[in-house]
This record gives C-alpha cells, structure tokens and sequence, in this order.
C-alpha cells in the first residue's frame, strides 16, 4: 500500500509511463470517440475540369506553401495572383464547357432538356415511373409506422407536465 506522499508514478521508467500514457489515452479516445466505420463516395467529377485546371491548382497550392512557410508579401501577392488566375480560367471553362453542350443539343429538345436537367442535378431515368408508389402503399407505410410507435410506448408511463402559469386568460 502507497502511503499519502508517495507518488505511484515516481517508481515507473520512461517506456513504463509511455505505455502507460498510451493505454490511458487510448481508452479515453475508445471511450468518447469509437471507432466508426466510414464510408466516402467518390464524387463524379465536374466534367469541365482539366489538365488546365488541374496544374493551375496545383501551382496555387504550391504558392500557398511557399507563403505559409515565408509570411512574405511578395510571395503573398503571387499566392493571390495566381488564385484569381485559376478563378478565371475556372469560369471560362465551365462556360465553355456549358455552351459547347448546349449548341451540339441544337435541334433536339430532348437531349437538351437531358443536359439541362444534368446541370440542374437532377437524375433522369427512364424507369423513373416504375419505381412510383400507390397512394394505398404510402398510406399503409405510414398506418404501420404509426401502430409500430404506439405498440413500441404502450407501457411508457405518462410524464407529468407541472403548470407553470400562475394564471389564466379569459376571453
């Protein structure tokens, strides 16, 4: 048994208190923060970004790097030069991209309302109407959601509401 002054600590090497501090933080982190499985979808890729696109972004990150490591003004200014450089060829792109598709859909009002829906981000499908539902269905899938509620607080007591109003209306 450790008497009051003495610290369970102070008998420990380096690695042991190393071991020791990792175990702790390990539980604590398994504690308030477990491990969850996470799923990332890839995007679909915007489809107007190209190799263009890609090197000016790659060269304004670098500049970005080279300021953060500098603080310098200089390098500051080219940072920001280049990031309205990319914003511009990034709209002139996208506008290119965008009219090129509308003109070669010149004369076919479906393919265009397809790409114009495309642009919107709505989803078209032909079997769109195949997966629709009944009136019947989607009113018994909430009679059933309803039942299963009530059947799942049958036996919840009633909580009881105090009043807090130390008065009424009358009208």
């Amino acid at each position: 048994m450790h008497s009051p002054t003495e610290d369970p600590l102070d008998g420990m090497s380096a690695d042991e208190l190393t071991d020791l501090c990792g175990e702790v933080m390990t539980s604590l982190l398994d504690k308030h923060y477990p491990v969850t499985k996470v799923r990332r979808r890839q995007g679909e890729m915007t489809p107007w970004f190209d190799s263009d696109c890609r090197a000016s972004r790659r060269r304004s990150r670098q500049l970005e790097r080279r300021y953060r490591r500098t603080r310098s003004s200089a390098d500051k200014l080219a940072w920001t030069d280049q990031l309205k450089e990319m914003r511009l060829l990034y709209e002139d792109k996208h506008q290119k991209y965008w009219r090129e598709k509308i003109a070669d859909n010149k004369g076919d009002c479906k393919k265009l309302w397809r790409t114009l829906s495309g642009i919107m981000g709505e989803k078209t499908s032909r079997h769109a109407d195949s997966k629709a539902h009944s009136a019947e269905e989607f009113a018994r899938f909430f009679d059933d959601k309803i039942t299963n509620v009530r059947e799942s607080t049958l036996n919840t007591p009633l909580h009881d509401i105090p009043v807090t109003a130390a008065h009424t209306l009358d009208m």
